[in-house]
């Protein structure tokens, strides 16, 4: 793995921990959009406690001569390697990643809601209810769709991407338009709990361990979407992103049905 180890003394939930109290005072009050920084911000603290190494003016050459300058979420500069951590979006990357791509290497983390647990808030006493599950559980292949946005350079050497599946808890205010004040509610903070794993995607093979293991071969597109739990553009996206690592190959169509197999002799 890849990420930084430098407390071996800690547990992964007790580094965890220290670094959510440290995006806490970061940011105190976690309502909507900083509810975001705040998962953004402890897991900064967890790969790279030293803050120095937080939000660094990286500049260099491309080799047009033209020059560069961005912001990099953490640099580590005696190993040349940058972590950008992004909540989604990955488009909004582009241009930053081919121009540190150039010069070090970077690891594109995304976190991911594995298990989530929701507290919900009265806005008025500011009571809160029992913890309930949600019924959805986030899974590696969720970062695929995001993939999907860096063609390419999705497999530069250069380049690797890092997901983490992180259970949650989470808080919302009971202030939404329907009946029970539920939907159209407002968060009001996230708070990262536990790493359920990490997962990173180099290599073809990284892609192929995506691939569900009891999807028979060849198989229609949908039927990847489906074992996937993905639909519409995610599927597609997550799709493209598994042909384009030499995973999966396009091998015909029944009717309207596309069909696909694995790539045995990914490089």
């Amino acid at each position: 793995m890849c990420y930084t180890k430098t407390m071996s003394y800690q547990s992964d939930d007790e580094r965890l921990s220290l670094a959510v109290q440290r995006a806490r005072i970061r940011f105190p009050q976690g309502i909507g959009t900083q509810s975001e920084k705040l998962v953004h911000c402890a897991l900064k603290y967890y790969l790279e406690p030293d803050e120095s190494c937080h939000e660094v003016r990286v500049r260099g050459q491309k080799k047009d001569g033209t020059s560069y300058s961005h912001v990099a979420d953490i640099f580590q500069k005696e190993r040349g390697h940058i972590y950008e951590i992004q909540t989604r979006a990955f488009d909004r990357l582009r241009i930053k990643l081919a121009d540190f791509l150039e010069d070090y290497t970077v690891t594109v983390v995304y976190p991911i809601p594995h298990i989530k647990y929701i507290s919900w808030v009265d806005p008025e006493t500011g009571e809160a209810s029992d913890r309930h599950r949600s019924p959805k559980t986030g899974r590696f292949s969720d970062i695929l769709p995001e993939i999907y946005h860096l063609p390419d350079i999705q497999m530069h050497p250069n380049l690797e991407f890092l997901a983490v599946l992180l259970d949650l808890d989470e808080y919302r205010f009971l202030d939404g338009w329907s009946k029970d004040r539920k939907r159209g509610s407002h968060r009001m903070e996230r708070l990262p709990v536990s790493i359920a794993g990490m997962e990173v995607l180099k290599r073809a093979e990284d892609y192929a361990s995506l691939i569900p293991a009891d999807l028979p071969d060849p198989f229609f597109r949908t039927e990847l979407m489906k074992a996937l739990k993905l639909s519409g553009r995610k599927g597609s996206g997550a799709l493209s992103v598994l042909t384009r690592a030499g995973v999966l190959e396009h091998i015909g169509q029944i009717d309207r049905k596309y069909i696909y197999s694995r790539k045995e002799n990914h490089t």
